[in-house]
């Protein structure tokens, strides 16, 4: 007498684990059929070891000698989680993924009533680590990094821009930055050897919310989007494929923001139309950092390169005036230039007298009525309001000798002085109060060279008979 050990019935199954290689049979008088066709079928059973994991079972091994199909439960007379027919010619292959916790019944049958010898190959590969969403990577703007979906699971996330049907991984974006924009993920690379989609979430407390998904935007079957954001908003990104495509991707990540309304020169605008003097005004929370790179540079003072927005017009008074940055963050730089006609370029631009080249978040600058004036401000750490305070300049009223003129005014190179009575003497300041030309003319008339001076406004105190003036020269 012996026992006979038979596999037949799916409570017999023989257990099998990763890297077993079973030999085995339907044909013989004791399999019988419980698969539902009229082919005979053997079972095995599979228990993970803990941890999620992927298995595969083939029977594409030389040992297999007919028409296969398999097919795996989640419990007998459970439910099938996966079924293949034909994967290597009539032979079957299926992977599915095992929780490491439940018991998994294999049934190993032949295609309409067929039957045969079989060789069953059991092997386990770790998913990758970013298959479940709440396993994402984190990527960054500007980032490209490397991903991809062999080891990856189904994830029934529904549809989100286009059909979801095959393997994906997971990435996530955490939008801090507080500037509004846009936002470009693509799988548009030689690197990316399948064809692609892209999904994109965000998170609520009922769940995942679809924001947008592509299946092909760029050559050879890949994936592009470009979404809004509010800069305070994490998205995550699936990556999955076409059909049950499955392969290696190159991820790229860009974050376009939205410039500031007066991020070039052309659209620079004067702190208020209305702005009273002394006084002050608050430009608010200003997008500084989505400003735009720099073309273009002023005379004396290199901003090639730099992020900044612009202020700019024609002084209405005699004021001085303050800048301020009232919150300093990364790279901070307030300057002020001054031009012969407003509206101005970079280029025709020169450094106010008295203004510095240097980083800060101040600026105290002094103007007269009738001067051109632009400030460029830059921070580029953060988002900031930009405070403008004006004291009116005290000690430059303009006031008149009678008898006395001068002409040209704006001049390039030469003021004429002409006077009834003599002329003792004329002196120049800039508008720091520094003498710039001093004369002595004991004449009714005279010539003042001005070519050396910088552009700019510059006051002229005129003495004839020991009455004393002082007018304002424009110097282009």
């Amino acid at each position: 007498n012996f026992e006979v050990i038979n596999n037949d019935v799916c409570e017999d199954a023989f257990e099998v684990t990763c890297g077993d290689t079973v030999m085995g049979n339907t044909n013989t008088i004791l399999n019988t059929n419980t698969g539902g066709n009229s082919a005979p079928d053997s079972w095995y059973s599979y228990v993970g070891a803990s941890e999620r994991e992927l298995v595969t079972i083939s029977l594409c091994g030389d040992g297999t000698d007919f028409d296969t199909v398999l097919r795996v439960y989640d419990a007998c007379d459970g439910t099938e989680i996966a079924t293949n027919d034909d994967s290597c010619g009539v032979a079957s292959e299926l992977r599915f993924t095992s929780d490491g916790t439940t018991t998994y019944y294999i049934m190993v049958e032949g295609f309409g009533s067929a039957s045969g010898n079989y060789e069953m190959n059991v092997s386990c590969e770790a998913p990758a680590a970013n298959d479940l969403f709440a396993d994402a990577i984190e990527v960054f703007c500007d980032d490209s990094v490397m991903g991809s979906t062999l080891n990856a699971t189904f994830d029934d996330v529904g549809e989100c821009g286009t059909s979801n049907t095959a393997p994906g991984v997971w990435y996530y974006l955490r939008d801090t930055s507080d500037l509004e924009g846009t936002i470009d993920i693509a799988t548009c690379s030689d690197n990316t050897d399948y064809d692609t989609k892209l999904s994109v979430f965000t998170v609520s407390a009922e769940g995942l919310v679809c924001v947008t998904g592509n299946d092909d935007d760029c050559p050879g079957f890949q994936s592009a989007v470009n979404f809004p954001t509010d800069g305070n908003t994490t998205f995550l990104v699936l990556v999955h494929g076409f059909s049950s495509g499955v392969g290696n991707f190159e991820l790229t990540v860009g974050c376009n923001r939205t410039p500031p309304a007066n991020d070039d020169i052309a659209n620079a605008y004067p702190p208020s139309p209305d702005w009273e003097c002394p006084g002050s005004i608050v430009d608010e929370n200003v997008a500084l950092p989505a400003a735009t790179t720099e073309g273009g540079n002023p005379v004396d003072c290199n901003i090639d390169g730099a992020n900044g927005v612009w202020y700019g017009g024609v002084s209405p008074i005699d004021a001085t005036i303050t800048v301020t940055i009232e919150s300093p963050a990364g790279a901070s730089f307030v300057t002020a230039y001054t031009a012969d006609e407003y509206p101005a370029t970079e280029e025709d631009l020169t450094l106010l007298d008295g203004v510095q080249c240097v980083p800060g978040s101040t600026l105290t600058y002094e103007t007269l009525e009738g001067q051109v004036v632009y400030i460029f401000v830059v921070n580029s750490g953060g988002r900031s309001d930009v405070t403008f305070t004006c004291e009116p300049l005290l000690g430059t009223e303009e006031n008149t000798i009678e008898g006395f003129s001068f002409y040209p005014n704006p001049a390039n190179d030469t003021v004429n002085l002409s006077s009834v009575d003599t002329i003792d003497t004329v002196v120049i300041y800039n508008i720091l109060g520094q003498k710039v030309i001093d004369l002595n003319v004991e004449a009714t008339s005279s010539q003042i060279n001005v070519s050396n001076l910088n552009t700019g406004t510059y006051l002229m105190k005129v003495s004839v008979n020991g009455e004393t003036a002082t007018y304002k020269v424009i110097k282009r």
